[in-house]
C-alpha cells in the first residue's frame, strides 16, 4: 500500500505499469486524484503555465498500474493490525485499508504553530494543492483596483525565495497598464537565517541580488514571532506591514503520523535505513520529505525524493521476492535552480553561482521531462518514458 501520491510514488506507480509483480496488489491513499508537481509550482504562480502542465493524473497512473485508488485522507495508522484509517466518511471497505507492505510518500505540512496567529492570518504553501487555490484567488482581488498590493513572504529557503519572485512578477504582468497600481505594490522577504541553503558568499549574493534588481525587500535574521491582520511582527517588536502574508517555513509530519509509533529522526521525521525502510518495521517504507535519512542527514528538497523512486520500486519488488534490499545514496550535492519570476533562474551548485535565460531552459527542460514520464498514453496501457 502507498500512501501518499508524492515524487516517490508516482515511480513506483509507473514501475509496476512496466513490469507488474505476479501475485502483488497494488493500493494508492491519497487524498485527491491528482499530484501538483512541487517543481513547478512557481512557474504557476508567476503565469508561465496552466493547471495541467504541473499536474501528474494519479487515475490514470493507477490505472496503467493496476493499482486502487482510495481516494481519501489518512488519519491513523495501526501497526499492530496493519491498517490505515482514512476519511472515507464510514464508506466500507474505505474506511479500514489493510495493508502487508506499506510505503509512505505524504509529504509535510506547515508548523504553523511556531509563528503565533500564522494558522489565522497567512497563507501557507503547503499543501501545494490547497495553496494554489487560495493563490489564484487572492491575485484575482490583487488585479482589482484597489486589491491588496503589500506581499510579505516569510521563509528565506529556496521555496520562499522562488514564491516572492513569482509573486512579484504575476502581479507586475497582471497589473501591467495600470501603472499607478503596480507603483503600489511592495514585496518583502522575511528569513530567520540567511538567504537559501547555500555554502558559499559569492552564491548567496548571486540571490541577493536578483532580489534587490526586482525591488524585493529581504529581512534575514529576522524572524518573524506574529502574524495579524495587516503584517507580521519581528523579534524585535518591529512591524512589517502586509495586505497579503505568505508561510514557507518550517514543516512537520502530520499528527496522525506523528503518532503512530514510527522511530522519528532529531529533526522529528520517520527515521528510515539507507534501504528506506523504516528503523523499526522492516515492512514499512518512507520517502521524500517525511522521511529523515538517519545515516545521511540532508535537507528537504524534491531532488531527493525524485531519486529516491527507483529504488523505492526495485525495493518494494525485491521485499515481496525476498531478495536483499538496494542502498539509497543521496548526493552530497544537489543541484539548485531556482526561477526569478520571469524567464530567468539562478543555477546554484554547492559555492558556484550564475543566473541567465538558459538556467531558466535548463530547469524547463528538468521539470517538463519529469512530468513527461508520467503521463499515460491515449490507450491507457502505459505510462510515459
Amino acid at each position: 500500500m502507498l500512501v501518499g501520491g508524492g515524487h516517490a510514488h508516482v515511480e513506483v506507480l509507473r514501475s509496476f505499469a512496466m513490469r507488474p509483480l505476479a501475485g502483488a496488489r497494488l493500493t494508492l491513499v491519497t487524498p485527491g486524484p491528482e499530484m501538483i508537481y512541487s517543481g513547478m509550482l512557481p512557474g504557476r504562480i508567476a503565469g508561465h503555465y496552466s493547471h495541467e502542465d504541473c499536474v501528474i493524473d494519479l487515475v490514470a497512473l493507477c490505472r496503467a498500474a493496476g493499482a486502487v485508488l482510495v481516494p481519501h485522507a489518512a488519519i491513523r495508522l495501526d501497526l499492530a493490525e496493519k491498517r490505515l484509517l482514512v476519511a472515507g466518511g464510514g464508506q466500507a471497505p474505505y474506511d479500514q485499508v489493510p495493508y502487508d507492505i506499506l510505503s509512505l510518500d505524504i509529504g509535510i505540512v506547515p508548523k504553523l504553530d511556531a509563528i503565533a496567529g500564522a494558522d489565522r492570518h497567512a497563507i501557507a504553501v503547503k499543501p501545494i494543492g490547497a495553496f494554489e487555490a487560495k493563490w489564484l484567488e487572492l491575485q484575482t482581488r490583487c488585479l482589482l483596483p484597489e486589491g491588496p498590493r503589500r506581499m510579505l513572504v516569510i521563509g528565506g529557503g529556496a521555496a520562499g525565495f522562488e514564491l516572492v519572485l513569482a509573486i512579484r512578477h504575476a502581479l507586475v504582468v497582471g497589473l501591467g497598464p495600470d501603472l499607478a497600481a503596480a507603483a503600489r505594490l511592495s514585496f518583502t522577504l522575511i528569513s530567520d537565517t540567511p538567504l537559501l541553503d547555500v555554502e558559499g558568499k559569492a552564491a548567496r549574493r548571486v540571490a541577493e541580488k536578483a532580489l534587490e534588481m526586482r525591488r524585493i525587500r529581504l529581512l534575514a535574521g529576522r524572524p518573524a514571532v506574529r502574524v495579524e491582520a495587516g503584517g507580521a511582527v519581528l523579534d524585535d517588536g518591529s512591524f512589517v506591514p502586509a495586505d497579503a502574508v505568505f508561510v514557507a517555513t518550517q514543516a512537520q509530519l502530520p499528527p496522525w503520523l506523528r503518532e503512530a509509533g514510527l522511530r522519528l529522526d532529531a529533526e522529528g521525521f520517520v527515521g528510515v535505513r539507507p534501504s528506506l525502510q523504516t528503523l523499526d518495521e522492516e515492512g514499512v517504507f518512507a520517502v521524500g520529505d517525511c522521511a529523515g535519512m538517519v545515516a545521511s542527514p540532508r535537507p528537504k528538497a524534491g531532488v531527493y525524493a525524485v531519486r529516491q523512486g527507483p529504488i523505492l520500486a526495485a525495493n518494494l519488488h525485491r521485499f515481496v521476492l525476498g531478495e536483499a534490499l538496494r542502498p539509497y545514496h543521496p548526493q552530497r550535492r544537489r543541484l539548485m535552480l531556482l526561477g526569478l519570476g520571469e524567464e530567468e533562474a539562478i543555477a546554484l551548485w554547492g559555492p558556484f553561482a550564475a543566473k541567465g535565460k538558459w538556467a531558466w531552459r535548463w530547469k524547463q527542460h528538468i521539470d517538463r521531462g519529469w512530468i513527461a514520464r508520467y503521463r499515460v498514453g491515449a490507450s491507457g496501457a502505459g505510462a510515459g518514458r
